[in-house]
């Protein structure tokens, strides 16, 4: 298994990639050694190539920011389509455009979606997304 990461900036060094945030012992990468491939950048292209590299599982774990906001929309499911990539956004909501989730569950462009948080927050009854197919949500 190859796991591959993307950050806003670059980690050219082993110094670079060491994570100097606590973790529970015995826990995590400290050192940021099992990545096999780092990208970086902050632009829809930089992201459109990591996306690019036939990923099994797609963890989105950001902060909400201008930046970051709708980063997950229509284009980068049409690259993820490619390997049927499962999504799972433990970030926020808006992070992913939700109608563009729901277009790509219903035509199968991802295997499947979990979501911690959804767009919007709480997800009203009756919401398209609630019909999705493939999707796991904390309150389902």
């Amino acid at each position: 298994m190859d796991i591959v990461a993307f950050t806003m900036c670059e980690k050219r060094t082993p110094e670079s990639r060491k994570d100097e945030s606590y973790a529970v012992p015995g826990t995590g990468d400290p050192d940021g050694l099992i990545q096999s491939k780092w990208f970086h950048g902050a632009t829809k292209d930089d992201l459109n190539r990591f996306l690019d590299q036939d990923l099994d599982l797609l963890v989105v774990s950001l902060p909400l920011t201008d930046l970051t906001r709708g980063m997950i929309a229509k284009e980068q499911f049409q690259i993820l389509a490619k390997k049927k990539t499962f999504l799972c956004n433990i970030g926020w909501g808006p992070l992913v455009v939700t109608a563009d989730l729901i277009d790509a569950l219903e035509k199968g462009l991802v295997r499947a979606a979990a979501l911690n948080v959804t767009d919007p927050e709480s997800l009203p009854k009756g919401h398209p997304l609630w019909r999705a197919p493939n999707l796991l949500s904390r309150r389902t």
